[in-house]
This record gives C-alpha cells, sequence and structure tokens, in this order.
C-alpha cells in the first residue's frame, strides 16, 4: 500500500514543518508518538495510521472494526512506556457488538 504524505496539525515533528493534516483521514480522534519519532494516529471508524516524518509517508496499519454510532468508536492510542522493549500499543475502543450484556435492574 502506497503512503500518503501528510503533515501534523498541532504536532510538531522534528524536521517537518507542521503545516496540516494528512488527505483522506476519516474522523482523526488520537496520535502517540513512538520513541523512534514516527507517530501512530487513529481515527474513530477504527482506521490506525503510522507517520513517518523522516520518509514523509502514511502507512494504514489496521481498519479494526468499532461500532460508530454516537461517539462511539476507537479513540486515541497510547504507547506502552515500555515500548522499546515489549512493542506494546494500547487501543480504547467500542467494539461492533456485544455480548451477555447483564442490564441493571436497580
Amino acid at each position: 500500500m502506497q503512503g500518503l504524505p501528510w503533515r501534523p496539525l498541532v504536532l510538531h515533528v522534528a524536521g517537518h514543518d507542521g503545516g496540516g493534516v494528512p488527505p483522506n483521514l476519516n474522523e482523526p480522534i488520537g496520535f502517540d508518538v513512538l520513541p523512534d519519532g514516527r507517530v501512530l494516529q487513529t481515527d474513530r471508524r477504527g482506521g490506525i495510521r503510522l507517520h513517518d516524518p523522516v520518509a514523509n509517508a502514511t502507512t494504514v496499519l489496521a481498519q479494526i472494526p468499532v461500532y460508530i454510532t454516537n461517539e462511539d468508536g476507537m479513540y486515541g492510542p497510547a504507547i506502552d512506556r515500555n515500548f522499546e522493549q515489549n512493542k506494546w500499543v494500547y487501543l480504547f475502543y467500542s467494539p461492533p457488538t456485544v455480548k451477555d450484556v447483564k442490564l441493571s435492574t436497580g
């Protein structure tokens, strides 16, 4: 998949002018910066993108199915503080379906 040119809106990445957002984003919602300076970005509809400021390229990493009614969906990523050792990234999202939900009756 070919990357998209990008420029972060509010985030300044070393070596980048910070003058815009990547094209074709669908409700961008959050981002976090990896130790090597690349930016992991999520959108409300379940998209996860990796922005590389050195290559000036964007790669779609995944499209996770999410529940998108009202304000639900995918929210910001969080990079584990030990990412360089364990490579963990945390994602907060609403699953498309929920099973075995117990309703409280008071």
